[in-house]
């Protein structure tokens, strides 16, 4: 999806474009906090101004933890909906995702590299804790499919239906 959406000339923000900007990690910490802490101010349009205004589009975590917000803040941006096979979702997930964040060695290599790796690590803990409310590999394993099923209908439910694509 992200691919597809820079080819239309729609930069995309996507988990991965947190490698490229890890200063942003920062800025998602405060959003999660806020979102599944209590801690700090939640987003308005003008912190997701500062954080993806270089973006015309989102996809992948951390943002899609946040798509209520968005779709509100944005009322004039379309949504595009792309519901995959589960199983082939799960699979992905938790090859790509799941298995790496509670990676010992990802943590391990997260304390020798607080500035890179151990930034990355703090939105991943949070979006782990706080959306998928998981405390280990195999709580977040059983709680995907459900989590997936939940953020489909959450969309479906807040987007208007002349946004929703």
């Amino acid at each position: 999806m992200q691919l597809a959406l820079n080819l239309l000339g729609f930069p995309c923000y996507h988990g991965l474009s947190l490698f490229a900007s890890i200063r942003d990690c920062e800025m998602w910490n405060e959003a999660l906090d806020a979102k599944y802490f209590g801690k700090g101010k939640p987003f308005v349009r003008e912190d997701w101004d500062q954080l993806l205004g270089r973006y015309s589009a989102v996809a992948d975590l951390p943002a899609i933890a946040f798509a209520e917000e968005l779709i509100t803040a944005y009322p004039e941006a379309r949504v595009v909906l792309v519901e995959r096979d589960m199983e082939k979702w799960y699979k992905s997930f938790n090859e790509g995702i799941i298995k790496n964040v509670w990676s010992p060695l990802f943590h391990i290599i997260a304390r020798f590299d607080p500035g890179f790796v151990g930034a990355l690590n703090g939105p991943a803990e949070r979006w782990t804790r706080g959306m998928f409310g998981a405390s280990s590999m195999k709580e977040m394993q059983e709680k995907a499919r459900r989590k997936y099923r939940e953020h489909y209908e959450l969309v479906e439910k807040v987007t208007p239906g002349e946004r929703l694509l």
